[in-house]
């Protein structure tokens, strides 16, 4: 049995390996930006309720602390694996302004779960809570509008 050969009109339409990926375009910034977004809202979340509920008096208050951060885990999950899903391509600097936006909202939230847990900080009120979980957001709330408007 003989194996036909391409053409040579084919053999040039075929990819190359050095050919590059398309670049990203707006529905992949948007969907990096609202990624990073829901991560650092979902890290200041749980920051504030982890402030707001650790040394409260509310009965039950460590399995609500549990139950509420395994939430959140699952959304932080969901999020990157909608991410990956709907995305062919990282914007350009995307995974740069993610890594230090998130890393700056995740050494935040250390800071305030490491003073409640091992420093024994007093439970503020509500409001004080919410306000504490929007400043440990803020890094990954700019970053990833910088990435959905594709700044650097």
């Amino acid at each position: 049995m003989t194996e036909q050969r391409p053409s040579p009109a084919e053999v040039a339409s075929l990819p190359t390996s050095s050919q590059r990926p398309a670049p990203a375009d707006a529905q992949d910034r948007h969907i990096h930006g609202r990624a990073v977004i829901l991560q650092a809202l979902a890290l200041g979340a749980c920051a504030g309720a982890v402030l707001s509920l650790w040394n409260s008096s509310l009965p039950w208050r460590g399995l609500v602390n549990v139950a509420l951060q395994a939430a959140i885990l699952g959304a932080i999950v969901a999020a990157t694996a909608h991410r990956q899903r709907r995305t062919l391509t990282w914007p350009r600097h995307a995974r740069r302004t993610t890594l230090v936006g998130i890393t700056g909202t995740g050494v935040l939230y250390v800071a305030i779960a490491t003073s409640v847990y091992l420093g024994g900080a007093a439970a503020p009120t509500a409001w004080v809570s919410v306000g504490i979980g929007a400043v440990v957001a803020l890094p990954g709330v700019v970053a990833g509008v910088l990435i959905a408007r594709d700044r650097r």
